[in-house]
């Protein structure tokens, strides 16, 4: 998904802030009997990464993501600067994989029909600037063979090129869960969510302000 940057500003005196993860769960995984340990098991290593990391920020401003049209894709009248959906309407949701994105992270949407622009969702508060949203579920996706777990991420900072949004998906069943050794887990958790922070050579490639000496020999 594309983000964009929302009106809500964050003042700040300094540029490089501590990374912010918060953990955004689906129905699938509050209502397993595994939660419990899950949430043990993705506090831990959130705490892992926010004293790992910190993020250098350029602009104040939070970040929201764009909401998309149903069919088509938003256009801008000559007469209004505003982003709309022609002849078409807002998708109600919008989704990072296999899990729905809360409406708090999204963009405002608007549709125009007869000649008149309407809001159909008002615009969220957005991602802080040193936040990544961390969406944790637990479906049956894309987890074959021997796979534990995955990770990926769904949004990126549009000045930065920094994810600020992502999953981890864990295909273990329930009883494996509740069977797994606490640490192990952990480690799992740890694991994916630095794939789900953007440490992967395709976002790397594309980092604007990444230092030369954390380039790879090809220049990437």
């Amino acid at each position: 998904s594309d983000s964009i940057y929302s009106q809500n500003i964050v003042k700040r005196s300094s540029n490089r802030l501590n990374l912010k993860i918060t953990p955004v769960y689906d129905r699938k995984v509050v209502t397993s009997k595994a939660f419990s340990k899950i949430k043990r098991a993705v506090e831990g290593a959130v705490k892992f990464w926010e004293k790992a990391l910190f993020v250098e920020v350029k602009k104040p401003e939070n970040v929201v993501i764009q909401r998309t049209c149903e069919l088509g894709s938003m256009v801008t009248s000559s007469t209004e600067n505003k982003p709309h959906c022609r002849r078409d309407t807002c998708k109600k949701s919008e989704t990072c994989f296999n899990m729905e994105i809360p409406n708090k992270y999204l963009s405002a949407c608007h549709a125009r029909k007869y000649r008149e622009t309407k809001e159909m969702f008002t615009e969220g508060e957005g991602i802080a600037p040193n936040e990544f949203v961390l969406l944790v579920s637990r479906n049956n996706v894309s987890c074959g063979g021997n796979v534990l777990a995955w990770a990926s991420y769904c949004s990126q900072d549009p000045h930065t090129s920094r994810p600020n949004l992502g999953i981890v998906n864990y295909c273990l069943t329930e009883d494996a869960i509740l069977g797994a050794n606490e640490k192990k887990l952990e480690d799992v958790t740890k694991h994916e969510i630095c794939h789900a922070l953007g440490f992967l050579p395709t976002v790397y490639s594309n980092l604007p302000d990444l230092s030369p000496q954390y380039r790879m020999p090809n220049g990437k």
